[in-house]
C-alpha cells in the first residue's frame, strides 16, 4: 500500500494484525515502535521487539517523530478491564524535513494500524498521560522510590531483555 510516496508492505499489515490478535486480553501493556526508513520511505519497525510498558518506550524515544501502536489494558471504574488499541504520533520537536513525512504518512500508517484513536503526543514524559486519554483513572507514575533506585535500575534491564519479541506465539494465529 502506498500513501503519497509512503509504502506500508504486507509484512507490517501482517504484523499489526497478528500483534491485535495476540494482545486482545493481555494484562499488561505491548507496544510495537515503527518508523519511516528515511532512504526507502518505507514504514516498518524501529525495534525488533514489543515493548512492555509505556516507560520502556519512552526511554528508546527520541528527538525524531515515530509511531506507536498500543494495547493497552485498563480497569474503568466499573470493574471492566478492556484492552484498548490506541495509535500514538510520537512527534517532537524537529526540523520540518523530518516531521513532514511523519505528518504526510500519519493517517494512512493508522487505518492499517486498525487501531481506534489517535494520540499526538509531543515528548516521552506525555507517555504518562495515556491511561487517562483513553478512559483511565490515572496517569503512569515513573518515579522510583527512595532505597528502590538500584532495584528499579535492575528490574529495567531485565524488562528490557524480556522485552524481546517471541515471534513464535503470532505464528498460531494464521
Amino acid at each position: 500500500m502506498i500513501s503519497g510516496a509512503y509504502i506500508i508492505s504486507e509484512e507490517t499489515k501482517e504484523e499489526l494484525t497478528k500483534f491485535k490478535k495476540a494482545t486482545n486480553s493481555v494484562s499488561t501493556t505491548n507496544a510495537i515502535i515503527y518508523s519511516i526508513d528515511k532512504d526507502t520511505l518505507e514504514i516498518k519497525r524501529d525495534q525488533p521487539r514489543v515493548f512492555k510498558s509505556l516507560k520502556a518506550v519512552a526511554k528508546k524515544l527520541g528527538n525524531v517523530p515515530r509511531y506507536i501502536v498500543v494495547a493497552y489494558p485498563l480497569t474503568l471504574s466499573s470493574g471492566l478491564k478492556p484492552v484498548r488499541y490506541v495509535f500514538l504520533y510520537y512527534n517532537p520537536p524537529c526540523k520540518a524535513e523530518i516531521n513532514v513525512p511523519y505528518a504526510d504518512a500519519k493517517e494512512s500508517m493508522h487505518k492499517v494500524s486498525g487501531t481506534g484513536r489517535i494520540l499526538d503526543i509531543q515528548s516521552p514524559e506525555g507517555l504518562k498521560d495515556v491511561p487517562i486519554l483513553l478512559g483511565g483513572n490515572e496517569r503512569e507514575d515513573w518515579k522510583k522510590k527512595d532505597g528502590d533506585k538500584d532495584k528499579d535500575e535492575d528490574k529495567d534491564e531485565d524488562e528490557d531483555e524480556d522485552e524481546e519479541e517471541d515471534d513464535s506465539e503470532w505464528d498460531d494465529l494464521e
